[in-house]
């Protein structure tokens, strides 16, 4: 079994990209320049296909981004949180949206026009530097799960799953602090495209094995999770 949590209160978390830092703190400030948006919970945002010249940082609440197949097959790209810059890629190109995305919960957002942001970085070098930097991030993060998705075998990418959704809840959690990961196992094997079935076989390995224990629909790493994993890596 896992190690149960002791002292702080266990992380419940559900964003597969949650910000941290100066730089995301530094968008969502910036109330005065982009425009105010609010979501209620089950909103849309965005359209896959739609065309339109704004990106969105989210200052509170959670977005879930996904695309669409041709036979209405949906795979989740990201749960994003505060500090997040969204469908940034289509509205600096013009071209229509590959994703679509809306609010899980109630969410405000900063909505931001394209035509704008040559002004906004000359008045604000640091706005540019702060979008640079996070849209680094993120791209980083999407490369590494392609990666995965072509290179490691199931176990692996669940497990380098875990690990990044630790390190990107790390700092509102703590390095080592025990994390429940609020997915349901098809959520998962959206994200790192395997079956359903796949996630929970590995899953149950890694219970025996002491990384992780199960709650119902709940998945609470182990203390040192991300420690621990990179020890035993192959």
């Amino acid at each position: 079994m896992a190690k149960p949590a002791s002292g702080p209160a266990r992380h419940v978390a559900t964003e597969t990209w949650l910000p941290q830092g100066e730089q995301a703190a530094y968008l969502r400030s910036l109330s005065h320049v982009g425009q105010p948006v609010s979501l209620p919970s089950g909103a849309s945002l965005f359209s896959q296909g739609q065309v339109e010249n704004a990106f969105y940082v989210v200052v509170t609440g959670k977005v879930h981004v996904h695309m669409l197949s041709e036979d209405g097959h949906e795979s989740i790209l990201n749960i994003m949180g505060p500090g997040s810059v969204i469908g940034e890629a289509a509205a600096f190109l013009g071209q229509p949206r590959y994703s679509s995305a809306r609010a899980i919960e109630d969410t405000s957002l900063l909505r931001f026009e394209t035509g704008r942001i040559p002004a906004l970085v000359r008045q604000d070098p640091d706005f540019a530097l702060a979008l640079i930097y996070l849209l680094s991030v993120k791209q980083r993060q999407m490369v590494a799960r392609l990666r995965q998705a072509i290179f490691d075998p199931p176990e692996q990418r669940v497990i380098r799953f875990f690990d990044q959704f630790r390190q990107t809840h790390q700092d509102a959690c703590g390095p080592q602090a025990p994390i429940t990961v609020n997915l349901t196992h098809e959520q998962i094997g959206s994200l790192v495209d395997l079956s359903r079935v796949t996630v929970t076989r590995v899953l149950n390995r890694l219970k025996r094995e002491g990384l992780l224990d199960l709650d119902g629909k709940k998945i609470m790493l182990a203390e040192g999770f991300s420690e621990r994993i990179r020890g035993e890596a192959p």
